[in-house]
């Protein structure tokens, strides 16, 4: 939390954030705590499994604003694949967040769409932020369907991989529905 605060005076000093969307990202980094302390098949924080699998040292969870819940949930589940986790979904007041795994279950990185429902300025992305990177099973047929659903997406590129469990790393950028960057890759062995 003290990062966080950290973080959050230099982006307010830096005019990047507001004191109210410090007051909306302060909320969601307690919603945000209190997903990460519960595990798999516990119903709430209080309920951790083991300080082992609870502090595993992985990433947990990354979030996105999006402007369309739907339009975004459209993309990340019906063409890249993603699940929307069983109980999921968390209507607050002031947003809603969808949580997505590529199985539908918590004990996997979880990317969350965040829909602030009060938001009227469009999205700004920044220049700090790089891409968000996934790994899917077919690259070629993902990269037809982000192509016939109009997004923007590159050519899938080969090239010899660095990694020992892989011959291949089939690569390819593009967009989501609002402009965040996507790397996709491919191990092929």
């Amino acid at each position: 939390m003290v990062g966080f605060a950290l973080v959050t005076a230099v982006l307010i000093r830096r005019k990047v954030m507001t004191l109210k969307t410090y007051r909306t990202g302060f909320h969601i980094a307690l919603v945000s705590l209190g997903l990460c302390l519960m595990s798999p098949g516990t119903t709430s924080a209080a309920e951790p499994a083991s300080s082992q699998s609870v502090n595993s040292g992985r990433i947990s969870m990354t979030k996105i604003n999006v402007s369309d819940l739907d339009r975004s949930l459209a993309f990340y589940t019906k063409i890249l694949g993603f699940k929307e986790e069983t109980g999921g979904r968390i209507e607050l007041p002031a947003m809603t967040e969808v949580l997505l795994t590529s199985s539908g279950r918590t004990s996997q990185h979880t990317l969350i769409l965040v829909f602030q429902k009060n938001r009227h300025e469009p999205l700004v992305l920044g220049n700090a932020f790089n891409a968000l990177v996934f790994v899917l099973p077919d690259l070629r047929g993902t990269v037809k369907k982000i192509a016939d659903a109009g997004y923007q997406i590159s050519p899938v590129t080969d090239t010899k991989s660095r990694w020992t469990f892989a011959s291949i790393t089939a690569v390819a950028t593009g967009k989501d529905p609002d402009g965040f960057p996507l790397e996709l890759v491919q191990y092929i062995k």
